[in-house]
């Protein structure tokens, strides 16, 4: 034990030098020498470290010894805290390494670290050295900080948690953090040394207890005691542990004082493993319904940790609504075959508990009852808008004496009555009934919840909530049955001469809805008073409405009330119609108005007025509101309305005039008018005289303005009505015709402009205008020309008219402009005249649209994409301004050459190409560049060769980059490609996803059937579904060609070949094969390559996880294969060729090359499985020598075929692990830093695999 006077001293010396080895008090040896540190993995190492006091002073700090077992020195390059999200440098400790800028041979030096924080965290410690050849080595710990450690808890401080260190070589060291919650005359350490930052051991004084040894036999228990001594006696004792084994171990911490507290509802718990191996099988869980453990978090915790590696595991509360509680989180894992497990505890806090219920409601009829009617309703919803769950839950509704009303449980998410729980943001509903037996005033039934919740100290409590609501109940009377007029005037007035009559149409409503199903019965009409001579009443319908029928709900009966012939006169008397009948059980009765009737022998007026249409156009309607005439008014179509007003009586009409001078705009007397309007007059004779106003609809003066959109009137609708004037016997009589409603329109289509793209050349700027019309009167027939033009002609514009053949089609105008004159940006507004064949000029629509000139050439319609397509312009760019999504067939563009379309990220869909011979949305694309595109569609051939989604075929120079396809392509023939046909020309591809259906004969592929040039592809990603019979790939059917290098770098492909047809050959998951007869071999080289195989291969031969058959000179690295081939032939038979990854054919003298390739491939024969990597069909074909590392991962029932000459260049992949088997292929020279890693597959399994980070995601479509 060191003395206090002396531990200023020690701490100098430990952070200012580079201390030479000491042996600690108490049993263990000292540091191992430099003789035995030569056989030493890891010579030199840090301390294993407990958990640190939280504390934001910057006198807290504490020691950890880096020690050096070697008998080279080290130099310290950097020592960094390191946070675990961002892998930035942290806050939250701070890290102070001078001391250590050289670790001496068999020396040591002590790291400060100072945290800043009072809240529980975990950061990294990162330590860089380089050897004296100048090799570096990186050193990991995780540092821990506890919020629930500090000198507030009185006493000594401290926690060992670290109760098993492993080692190889018996030497360990361990540095525990130590704050002084009292002052102490002395402490005393059962092993080790207690270094503090005080002079005495006072409160608040910062220590570190180290202990380190050696370990001579396999294991030893080492006690970290500390007693604190005060006046003589024993204060305080703060003891635990740590098992040091001599052995390859793993050994799990976690991080401690984690605390959820609310409004938080979740925290990370780091796990680093200090042992020497990967910890496996680690699962993770929690004994507490409270809480849960979340997956879906960066850098979660898998099954394995390799040594000196972190994880992360997500604790969350599972409800804000729980009680307060804390929970053990325990880490089961295996160390090799032995079980052990690690705990730390989660505290968590959660919100007060709060109960809060509210009510909607909706379709309230509760109040518009009608006794014995249908049945109200209310529908109530009910949510907890508390953060309790409430349970035991029911619902009723009070006051009992409420007669009629009933509660049910809604039909939809409807709430159990009792019983039932309503979690925190739940609803359910209610629906209240009400069918009422008798009349009811305005009154309340309260809806009532009834519920239990517990708060977040487990006290129950009951929460009572009350909702009310209004209803009423009315009886069926006599007002629910109506009298109304719907011809004829209030008063029938006739001559007494034996022959003149007068009648009016009444109708008598029932009112209530049908749904009510109440009827009225038994009715029974009469005049009241009941006899007056000439005065009758008869049902228009005798049948339906006879004496005593039934109206029912929303029904009605007319009838003619007819008074005359009479010979006697009639003083003016009043009359009413009367209904007798019975509804709801009630005898009642319904009465008109009262009407007039009277006849004298006086000779006087009587005004009648009917209306007639004519003009030389067709319309359609009957000139209601709800159904006016109706017509298109172009080529001086007009509809006249001639309104004939006659005298009937037998007294002529004195100063009668019609009135005009309310006629809308639009309408105008026609000049074949005979009646007087205006301010003129007329005397209009009796005996039937008669006379017109003919109104003329439009008015023909619209016919001298542009038919245009602009104008308002050229579409109108106009209510007419012609009101009329005259005396009788002296005396100002007015009367008006009936109320009739026209609609016209002179536009008789829709015409729309809209820019649809863009070129540019050397003299001009051109706008494509993309143009329709969608025809309003079906007797104009396309097509319809579409014609700019300017009203003030600028010199140099020229414009170009096109023409709509039908609605779906649309067409372009060019409007080029000159570069003498515009400038992008520049702005032109363009009239464009649409007419029909034969049409006068007065009828063609005309529309101004704003143009401007953009540099470059753009597109925005379909139709723009259409006509730049052939429209090319050599050595120009096409850009993509807007998603389009197509509408029609596509028709094939002949060739794309010497020029580039560049997408810019935006979408084109439903691309539908149909026909024969080489088909795709391009035929040949050629010398050219596509960027930026997302492409989706189908292409069907029925009868040729080379389809593809983008081209048939390429030639000479072309460069497809940054794009993606998504593709259904099929063909009855050969060279076809998800996206590509046939690739003949030298080709770029890059930064590509395809998602292809593709199906063909021979030469067929994921990405493109055949290539016969050099190609350069990278960092492409391909999901395909491929059909064919021969040369099959998962990208490639056949690289063709002597020389002719197909090169492939950063390749994922999910290949599923779900059929090939009997009979075929030469089949890969990525490609078919590179061989097609002795002159022509094609060359692959392909590294960095993922494929997941489900490869059908029938009875085909030549088939390979990766290639089917590969030939002369090719390159195969940084391969990794898994999946299935299914075959119905013999795997075990060489000349069959069915191989894991490559099978070989050919015998040249140019020999394969493959290194660095992992095998996860099984072959299904029957109920048989196998794994064959590497096949050769002949034996004297053979593999480089410089081919090495294939490994196979053997699964459980697989049998190992070995079909290779030169057998030593397939091996099993070793390790029990995924981190184990790193280790192995670290050791046999793959690359984990560019090139290999450990992914996740798509069952959240860790997995060894290509790294993807520069192959881009496949899109949302």
């Amino acid at each position: 034990m060191i003395n206090h006077k002396m531990k200023i001293l020690s701490i100098a010396m430990l952070l200012l030098s580079g201390c030479s080895g000491s042996s600690s008090s108490g049993t263990m040896a000292a540091p191992a020498s430099a003789e035995d540190a030569i056989t030493l993995e890891s010579p030199v190492r840090l301390d294993q470290l407990g958990v640190l006091p939280a504390s934001d002073s910057s006198a807290a700090s504490f020691l950890l010894q880096l020690t050096n077992y070697s008998k080279d020195k080290y130099t310290l390059i950097s020592a960094r805290a390191v946070d675990l999200t961002t892998g930035k440098d942290s806050t939250l400790v701070s890290v102070a390494s001078q001391a250590c800028s050289t670790v001496s041979a068999n020396g040591s030096c002590s790291i400060q670290l100072t945290p800043h924080t009072l809240q529980s965290a975990d950061v990294r410690l990162e330590v860089t050295l380089k050897d004296q050849n100048g090799a570096s080595k990186m050193l990991f710990q995780l540092i821990r900080i506890s919020g629930t450690l500090n000198a507030n808890d009185g006493g000594i401080v401290m926690l060992n948690d670290v109760d098993r260190i492993v080692t190889e070589d018996g030497n360990y060291s361990l540095s525990i953090p130590v704050v002084l919650g009292e002052s102490y005359d002395d402490i005393k350490a059962s092993n080790g040394s207690l270094i503090c930052n005080t002079d005495g051991y006072q409160k608040g004084s910062s220590c570190t207890y180290q202990v380190s040894g050696k370990v001579s036999g396999t294991s030893a228990v080492v006690s970290t005691r500390l007693e604190g001594i005060k006046a003589g006696k024993t204060a305080t004792v703060q003891e635990a542990n740590t098992k040091v084994e001599v052995a390859k171990g793993a050994h799990l911490l976690l991080s401690h004082g984690v605390k959820i507290n609310h409004p938080e509802s979740s925290a990370i718990i780091t796990v680093f493993n200090s042992g020497n191996i990967a910890a496996t099988d680690i699962v993770a869980s929690v004994n507490n319904s409270g809480l849960d453990i979340d997956k879906d978090i960066p850098n979660a915790c898998g099954a394995n940790l390799d040594a000196g590696v972190d994880c992360k595991i997500k604790v969350k509360v599972k409800s804000s609504t729980n009680t307060h509680g804390n929970s053990p989180l325990k880490v089961n894992y295996k160390d090799g075959t032995t079980d052990l497990a690690t705990l730390t505890n989660v505290g968590y806090k959660v919100a007060a508990a709060k109960a809060g219920i509210e009510f909607f409601e909706s379709n309230n009829t509760l109040s518009s009852a009608i006794v014995r009617g249908k049945e109200r309703s209310v529908i109530v919803s009910v949510k907890n808008t508390g953060n309790s769950n409430l349970t035991n839950v029911s619902y009723h509704l009070a006051p009992l004496s409420s007669i009629g009303l009933r509660l049910e449980k809604g039909t939809t998410n409807g709430c159990d009555l009792s019983g039932a729980t309503l979690a925190v943001d739940a609803s359910c509903s209610l629906s209240i009934k009400y069918k009422p037996t008798a009349a009811q005033d305005k009154n309340t039934i309260n809806l009532v919840l009834n519920g239990e919740h517990t708060d977040e100290h487990e006290l129950a409590h009951s929460l009572i909530k009350i909702y009310g609501l209004s209803y009423s109940a009315t009886e069926a009377s006599a007002g629910n049955l109506v009298w109304t007029t719907t011809d004829g005037k209030g008063i029938l007035s006739i001559q007494s001469n034996n022959n003149d009559s007068e009648s009016a149409i009444w109708k008598l409503n029932n009112t209530l809805p049908a749904d009510e199903n109440l009827s009225a019965s038994a009715v029974n009409v009469s005049l009241n008073p009941a006899i007056i001579n000439g005065l009758k009443v008869t049902p228009i319908d005798a049948v339906k409405c006879a004496q005593g029928t039934t109206i029912a709900g929303n029904a009605a009966c007319e009838y003619s009330v007819i008074y005359g012939p009479v010979s006697a006169d009639q003083a003016e008397a009043k009359v009413k119609l009367k209904a007798d009948y019975t509804l709801d059980t009630k005898k009642l009765a319904s009465e008109t108005s009262e009407f007039k009737l009277k006849a004298d022998s006086i000779k006087t007026t009587k005004i009648t007025v009917s209306v007639k249409t004519s003009g030389n156009t067709t319309y359609s309607g009957d000139g209601t509101l709800n159904n006016p005439w109706s017509f298109t008014a172009y080529s001086n179509k007009l509809l006249k309305l001639t309104y004939t007003f006659k005298n009937e009586g037998k007294l002529a009409a004195d100063r009668f005039n019609v009135g005009a001078s309310n006629l809308p705009s639009g309408a105008i007397i026609d000049s074949a008018t005979t009646c007087k309007t205006g301010t003129e007059t007329m005397r209009f004779e009796s005996n039937n005289a008669s006379c017109d106003v003919v109104v003329t609809i439009p008015d023909p003066e619209l016919f001298s303005k542009p038919n245009s959109s602009s104008i308002n009137l050229n579409s109108a609708s106009l209510k007419l009505d012609l009101p009329y004037s005259y005396y009788d016997n002296g005396s100002l009589k007015r009367g008006s015709s009936d109320t009739k409603y026209v609609n016209f329109n002179r536009l008789w289509a829709n015409v729309t402009h809209v820019v649809g793209g863009s070129q540019e050349d050397d003299s001009n700027y051109t706008i494509l205008m993309t143009s329709n019309a969608q025809l309003l009167d079906s007797s104009i027939k396309y097509p319809l020309t579409i014609k700019p033009f300017l009203k003030n002609p600028i010199t140099g514009v020229t414009l170009k008219e096109c023409s709509v053949k039908n609605a779906d089609e649309t067409c372009i105008n060019e409007i080029k402009l000159p570069k003498s004159t515009f400038i992008p940006g520049s702005k032109l507004i363009v009239t464009f005249k649409t007419s029909a064949t034969g049409m006068d000029d007065s009828d063609a629509i005309l529309s101004s649209v704003e143009a401007k000139t953009m540099a470059g050439n753009q597109v925005y319609t379909e139709a723009g994409l259409i006509y730049a397509l052939n429209h090319l312009q050599a050595k120009s760019t096409i850009t993509l301004e807007s998603d389009i999504k197509l509408t029609k067939p596509w028709t094939m563009i002949s060739k794309f050459e010497n020029a580039t379309f560049d997408g810019k990220g935006h979408k084109i869909t439903g691309l539908d190409v149909q026909g024969s011979g080489r088909i795709g949305m391009i035929n040949l694309f050629s010398y050219s560049t596509i960027k930026n595109l997302n492409l989706e569609g189908s292409v069907k051939n029925t009868s040729g060769s080379s389809t593809g989604l983008l081209a048939a075929l390429t030639r000479g120079d072309a460069k497809i980059s940054n794009c993606n396809f998504k593709s259904d392509v099929s063909s009855p023939g050969n060279y076809v490609g998800g996206v590509i046909g046939s690739l003949d020309g030298a080709t770029i591809i890059e930064s590509v996803t395809v998602d292809s259906k593709v199906k063909g004969v021979s030469y067929v592929g994921g990405f493109a059937g055949y290539s016969q040039q050099p190609i350069d592809l990278s960092n492409v990603r391909v999901k395909t579904n491929v059909i064919g019979s021969k040369h099959i790939g998962g990208l490639v059917g056949l690289v063709y060609g002597n020389q002719k290098i197909f090169t492939a770098t950063n390749v994922s492909i999910e290949s599923s070949i779900v059929e090939v047809k009997s009979g075929g050959s030469d089949v890969g998951g990525v490609f078919g094969s590179s061989f097609f007869d002795t002159g022509n071999r094609g060359t692959i080289i392909a590294s960095n390559i993922s494929v997941d195989n489900n490869i059908k291969a029938n009875n085909a031969t030549y088939v390979g996880g990766v290639v089917g058959n590969i030939t002369m000179g090719s390159k195969l690295s940084n391969i990794v294969a898994k999946g299935t081939i299914s075959t119905t032939l013999d795997p075990r038979d060489r000349k069959k060729g069915i191989a894991s990854l490559v099978n070989r054919v050919s015998t040249d003298s140019s020999a394969t090359s493959i290194k660095n390739a992992i095998d996860k491939v099984t072959i299904i024969n029957g109920n048989k499985s196998y794994s064959s990597s590497l096949v050769t069909s002949e034996s004297a074909v053979q593999f480089t020598a410089d081919s090495a590392n294939v490994f196979y991962a053997l699964p459980a029932g697989v049998d190992l075929l070995t079909l290779l000459p030169n057998t030593g260049l397939v091996n099993p992949l070793s390790g029990t692990s995924v981190g184990e088997e790193k280790t192995f292929l670290i050791d046999k020279g793959f690359d984990f830093t560019n090139t290999w890693t450990i992914k996740k597959d798509s069952a959240n399994n860790d997995i060894i695999g290509i790294k993807e980070d520069s192959i881009p995601q496949f899109p949302q479509w």
